[in-house]
């Protein structure tokens, strides 16, 4: 299911949704009633669901596309996506500073190279050189009927790609098929500036934001490193 922003949705859009639900004199309504009526039909639905949010505000309309429902709400201008491109490709999308998401498609004519060769495919994180850090990168080994992968980015400030690696082990032959463009990762503030965590004061205005409700530190490597840094110097 795909959430989208219901006030990005144009009248014709409003109103082909409101008809398809039911909606009561759809072509009448004017678009703010348009947006109260589908919500409250999709927040009807929600209830029933689990890890529902409470939160009723104009946010979206539930689905886009509804795999329960077997099909698009058939918008206006909306097409819906082929499950693959007859290409080969590789795209890498940086989520925050740790991680990418990385999708990718094998075209028919690869797909059959590598089946009667018995080659496997790799996927590999390429670190650019920076200053005086040399390049290096690792291999990932995926499967022919993987298409995406959650990619971790092991230092901030360092721009990285992602490549497919179609490799022989008869011959440890090595062929790349693919390449990303290339994804930078903007280095933190606090580590290039640690010097801000060593007064307390200044360290717990820092820290209380990164800390769950339950009192723990919340799960992003980077900031672990940069709080035990800072926790070393404290005043």
């Amino acid at each position: 299911m795909v959430l989208i922003n219901i006030d990005t949705l144009s009248d014709s859009e409003l109103r082909c949704i409101a008809q398809q639900e039911g909606v009561e004199d759809w072509e009448d309504l004017s678009r703010e009633d348009l947006i109260d009526s589908i919500e409250e039909i999709y927040e009807d639905e929600n209830r029933f669901e689990p890890n529902h949010s409470s939160y009723t505000g104009h946010r979206y309309v539930k689905t886009l596309v509804n795999v329960d429902r077997q099909g698009s709400l058939g918008l206006p201008g909306v097409e819906e996506l082929p499950p693959a491109y007859n290409e080969t490709c590789i795209h890498a999308i940086a989520k925050d500073a740790n991680w990418a998401y990385v999708f990718w498609s094998l075209s028919p004519q690869d797909q059959t190279l590598m089946e009667e060769s018995g080659c496997t495919l790799s996927l590999r994180t390429i670190v650019l050189a920076k200053d005086d850090c040399p390049e290096t990168s690792f291999d990932i080994d995926v499967l022919g009927s993987d298409m995406e992968w959650s990619l971790e980015l092991p230092w901030s400030g360092r721009q990285y790609k992602a490549v497919l690696v179609k490799k022989d082990p008869s011959n440890g032959h090595e062929s790349i098929l693919a390449e990303s463009s290339i994804v930078s990762v903007e280095e933190c503030w606090l580590s290039k500036n640690p010097e801000a965590l060593k007064e307390r004061s200044r360290f717990n205005v820092l820290v209380t934001p990164l800390v769950t409700k339950g009192g723990e530190l919340i799960n992003n490597r980077q900031v672990h490193e940069i709080l035990e840094e800072g926790k070393e110097g404290l005043a």
